[in-house]
């Protein structure tokens, strides 16, 4: 049962650290380009109850937008979220809070295939703080290590433990069968 606890807490190790260096070394978004999808958060509740604040958004770059897909814009260095009202070939008429905003097909980042609620937040948190998730998860990877690296020893002084009672008991027993006896 350890080597169970063992290795799901390696694996949870393991993807925290690929989340930190996605958010870390992304610029654009929380996942890298080149997986062509993309990840972002949604920070303002306008969108009613399509996407909750504080949630994330999962993208894909689809080009066959149709009426009512959400899509992710840039605008002024930020990235909206809103609803496409009108597709045509090349451009898009997206509602994003109280407004319409006409765009090019090619500026949209991706369309909004799921959303994980709450996630948003957590993401927007890790990358505000990032020197203080690097030094957690610094001491959670020295932990793991100090318990890989001590294993052994542990190991070791259980069996010593468990020779020393087997002692003890076979000692104990044989005592117990000489008392009677008289030299």
């Amino acid at each position: 049962m350890k080597k169970v606890f063992i290795g799901l807490g390696a694996v949870l190790l393991c993807l925290l650290l690929a989340l930190l260096a996605c958010v870390t070394f992304s610029r654009e978004g929380f996942l890298p380009g080149f997986l062509s999808v993309g990840a972002y958060p949604v920070r303002t509740g306008v969108y009613g109850d399509l996407l909750p604040r504080g949630s994330l958004a999962l993208t894909e770059k689809d080009p066959a937008l149709s009426m009512g897909d959400i899509v992710v814009l840039p605008m002024g260095g930020e990235r909206v979220i809103g609803s496409v009202l009108t597709a045509e070939e090349d451009s898009l008429t997206v509602r994003v809070a109280d407004a319409e905003l006409h765009a090019d097909a090619s500026q949209v980042l991706g369309r909004v295939y799921y959303e994980l609620d709450g996630l948003g937040d957590f993401c927007v948190t890790l990358k505000n703080n990032r020197a203080a998730v690097w030094c957690a998860l610094a001491l959670l990877t020295a932990a793991a290590v100090a318990f890989v690296v001590t294993i052994p020893s542990r190991r070791h002084k259980a069996e010593v433990k468990k020779l020393i009672e087997l002692f003890d008991y076979y000692g104990n027993k044989f005592d117990e069968e000489e008392k009677d006896i008289e030299y």
